[in-house]
């Protein structure tokens, strides 16, 4: 609510006043600042050059308090290198929330437990409409996703949450370990690695299960453990090649392009030497040396629907729990090949 001079008086200006001025309906006047896209791109047009030169901005505070609305939708990253190419995922997931209404708020949770609820809690006293949380390679509970469960607002998990109650969307990362572990076999591989940080990862699962699909024993001890930073990779590289293992399977390719490193310091030949694939990818390690095999799983696909299910989260508060787990597809490149 502004002013603006007419006949040399001051005139308080509202959206029924523009509405007035302009000769179209409140609603419209209102649409056009909370879902413009629902808006005729003309009318759209004339309001915001109207308010333009009024200066007008509408109150959305004052208007969230009386709709409980912000058409704001808050995302939590309890990490942010969980997600690969995180730029254009956001950008993905912004698109999608855009064309329905929504802007998209992001924080960033350090993987801090107190710091992550002090954001969920903020988020909810703003009103916020919905929230996804990222628990990406996280297997616990999680103090923010509690928070958001008691306070009925709708919110999705991206990546897998122990309480199956909980609306979640999952990369099938079990699919993809056991997709490249067939993949090794078949090239004649039996003694691969598989490089993770935490018990609970579902590569495992994967892992294992293509060895015994091919009748292959299980050594626990090629099943590694790496520090969040990667700090003792070296040391995991030179325990395998020790160990005769032909193969090795990263977790992602940010882990990888260290592995290339290392492999390149040590004068371990790819994949004469170590076959190497990875699991995740951001999409431009196919211009690498030598380029890497990957389970890709398309960003613009998984944002599109992390996106789609808050969205029927919000729509339907109460429509039944959904677990999705999104698959990819594995990109066969030189960085593996059958032994010599």
């Amino acid at each position: 609510m502004m002013a603006k001079l007419q006949n040399n008086k001051a005139v308080t200006v509202t959206m029924e006043a523009i509405a007035q001025d302009l000769d179209i309906s409140i609603s419209t006047v209102s649409r056009t600042f909370t879902r413009s896209h629902l808006v005729n791109a003309t009318t759209r047009q004339k309001i915001k050059e109207y308010c333009e030169k009024l200066n007008y901005r509408p109150n959305l505070n004052a208007r969230a308090i009386a709709t409980k609305k912000t058409n704001t939708i808050g995302f939590l990253a309890r990490n942010i290198s969980q997600i690969q190419n995180f730029e254009g995922f956001a950008y993905n997931l912004e698109q999608i929330l855009r064309q329905n209404g929504y802007s998209l708020q992001i924080e960033l949770g350090h993987s801090e437990p107190d710091r992550e609820n002090q954001i969920v809690e903020s988020m909810l006293d703003r009103l916020i409409d919905g929230v996804i949380v990222c628990s990406r390679h996280y297997t616990g509970s999680i103090e923010a996703v509690e928070t958001l469960r008691k306070s009925l607002t709708p919110f999705v998990v991206l990546g897998y949450y122990h309480d199956q109650t909980v609306n979640q969307i999952v990369e099938d990362l079990s699919s993809g370990a056991r997709a490249i572990t067939k993949h090794l076999i078949d090239f004649n591989h039996s003694k691969i690695a598989l490089i993770t940080y935490q018990e609970g990862d579902p590569r495992i699962s994967g892992y294992k299960k293509a060895c015994r699909e091919a009748a292959i024993k299980i050594d626990d001890g090629l099943i590694y453990r790496v520090s969040p930073q990667m700090g003792n990779l070296d040391e995991i590289i030179d325990d395998l090649v020790k160990k005769g293992a032909t193969a090795l399977i990263a977790m992602h390719d940010q882990m990888a392009a260290f592995i290339y490193r290392i492999c390149h310091r040590r004068k371990i030949m790819i994949p004469g030497d170590l076959a190497i694939a990875s699991i995740a990818c951001i999409g431009e390690t196919d211009i690498w040396e030598p380029p890497l095999t990957v389970y890709e799983v398309s960003q613009e696909d998984f944002a599109s629907s992390i996106g789609a299910m808050l969205l029927d989260k919000i729509r339907d508060p109460n429509a039944p729990t959904r677990i999705i787990h999104f698959g990819g597809r594995l990109i066969v490149r030189e960085s593996t090949a059958g032994l010599r």
